[in-house]
């Protein structure tokens, strides 16, 4: 295996990464549909978890900071396809807000 900074002989890079902030699943998709239809694959993040509570953040309108997690099944089902198509999913944290608990990832 041999690591290099950029690919092959390239002299620049472009990247996308997606910020999971007020995801949904109608618009995610419309977005990954049409870049997978490009051939252009991006980094997608996602939160595995709802927020449970603020943990000191400073108030924010819950419009701005809802966002889906894949703690709902159907968006959990697109990005595993999103991830076998070549999207690289990535985690930027456990949920918006705090980090779970123990409880929190039973069954996950």
């Amino acid at each position: 295996m041999r690591l290099s900074w950029l690919p092959d002989t390239k002299k620049a890079a472009f990247t996308i990464t997606d910020d999971t902030d007020k995801s949904s699943l109608i618009t995610v998709k419309a977005v990954y549909d049409l870049l997978a239809k490009k051939g252009i694959r991006t980094t997608k993040t996602v939160w595995p978890f709802k927020p449970r509570d603020r943990s000191g953040i400073s108030a924010q309108a819950d419009h701005w900071s809802s966002g889906s997690t894949l703690q709902e099944p159907e968006y959990l089902e697109y990005c595993r396809d999103l991830a076998a198509q070549g999207f690289e999913i990535c985690l930027p944290g456990a949920s918006l807000w705090q980090q779970p608990t123990r409880s929190d990832t039973e069954g996950f």
